[in-house]
């Protein structure tokens, strides 16, 4: 999951406990004085902060090949990358994201299953040269990439 994404849900998150909380607040103390005005702006506001800021966050993310002036779709290699990982791990099902940087850095974050010391090294050279195949043969991806895994 990308740190956008949690930021994101965090915030919707709070702003309803902060909805609830003024909520039983009002209904336990009604005598309280507040600015409800003020409550009420806050409230609104931190509601279209959400409402503008989402589509920021799921908006379409291109690769910018040098060598053809090509845009990859991120979905693209996140399609090739995990049926790479799928072909290596046959019995599995693999999570797998792609995350594409400023000046064409492409990240794969996956989940693959659990490997034993003596053939984690051996299956991860295995899987760099199956994804660097893969994305040079569909994508035309030459550069070097960040992959990022955890096991299962």
């Amino acid at each position: 999951m990308r740190i956008e994404h949690l930021l994101f849900s965090l915030i919707a998150l709070l702003l309803s406990f902060l909805f609830v909380f003024c909520g039983l607040f009002l209904l336990l103390f009604p005598d309280a004085v507040l600015n409800l005005k003020a409550i009420g702006i806050t409230m609104l506001s931190l509601g279209v902060f959400l409402l503008l800021f989402f589509p920021l966050l799921v908006r379409r993310r291109y690769l910018l090949l040098k060598m053809g002036g090509v845009a990859i779709h991120e979905r693209l290699v996140r399609h090739f990358a995990k049926e790479s990982l799928q072909a290596l791990f046959p019995n599995h099902t693999i999570d797998c994201d792609v995350i594409l940087h400023k000046k064409g850095k492409v990240e794969i974050l996956a989940t693959i299953p659990y490997l034993s010391e003596m053939r984690r090294e051996q299956k991860l050279e295995e899987i760099e040269t199956h994804l660097s195949a893969s994305l040079l043969k569909y994508c035309g991806c030459k550069d070097p990439f960040i992959f990022n895994v955890s096991f299962s």
